[in-house]
């Protein structure tokens, strides 16, 4: 029997299982030209329509000219994955923790100041909140909105809500175009279904600095920004920030 003692600021134990959802960033983009069709870009680039579709959103094969389809060209990509808890306990910091077996465990450290941050946007309300909600699209509600949607119309500044460094700046499934920026503390901010971005990946941004624009990319209902605050990886409600 292996014996694991473990020193802790605070951990939650699970046991049950990890809910694991896996995220990409795709940069590599085809700009639609007239005569275009989904079958022919597939084709063109070695990747299947419904590739094509999933990464885009599409609900249907007609495309526009003009249109950016992004694609999954493999090594181009960047990988994300995100681990949330199911279930289990808490243990209080502070205290040795000794177990006849492992149990997967995942460690925060818990810091006691909340950054100063500049709200995203002019402040014109919000349409939907963080937390479990009906999602608009299925009418489910089993899925946890990991940030808020603020009303925002096509082209509305986005601006950064502290200095950071840009970590990606591209599209990913669901989100549209997106701007994730890393800051201090182990705090990240997401900026959602962007019209478009105007960082690259390594840039050090300002606080207030415009960064984007809102739009209506990805799965969305309407032109809004969807704007995530991350404390460790785990999504935190905007809201407390404001």
């Amino acid at each position: 029997m292996k014996i694991i003692i473990l020193i802790i600021t605070m951990i939650f134990t699970f046991q049950g299982a990890l809910a694991m959802e896996e995220d990409f960033i795709y940069t590599n983009y085809h700009l639609v030209e007239r005569g275009d069709t989904l079958e022919g870009i597939a084709k063109k680039y070695g990747v299947e329509v419904e590739s094509i579709r999933g990464i885009n959103d599409l609900e249907s094969d007609a495309i526009y000219e003009g249109q950016r389809l992004y694609l999954d060209l493999g090594e181009y990509k960047e990988r994300w994955v995100r681990v949330e808890p199911m279930g289990g306990r808490r243990i209080e910091g502070g205290k040795r923790v000794i177990r006849g077996r492992y149990d997967p465990v995942v460690a925060v450290e818990y810091r006691s100041t909340q950054p100063d941050f500049l709200w995203p946007l002019e402040w014109k309300g919000v349409t939907s909140e963080w937390g479990y909600r009906s999602d608009p699209i299925t009418g489910r509600k089993d899925k946890k909105h990991s940030g808020v949607d603020l009303r925002a119309g096509i082209g509305t500044p986005v601006y950064a809500p502290s200095e950071g460094v840009v970590r990606s700046a591209g599209w990913m499934k669901g989100y549209g175009r997106i701007v994730i920026i890393d800051h201090d503390n182990g705090y990240s901010t997401r900026f959602a279904h962007l019209d478009e971005y105007l960082v690259e990946i390594g840039d050090r941004v300002t606080k207030g600095e415009i960064i984007a624009k809102s739009g209506n990319s990805g799965r969305s209902t309407g032109p809004h920004l969807h704007y995530e605050i991350r404390r460790d990886g785990i999504t935190v409600d905007p809201m407390t920030f404001r």
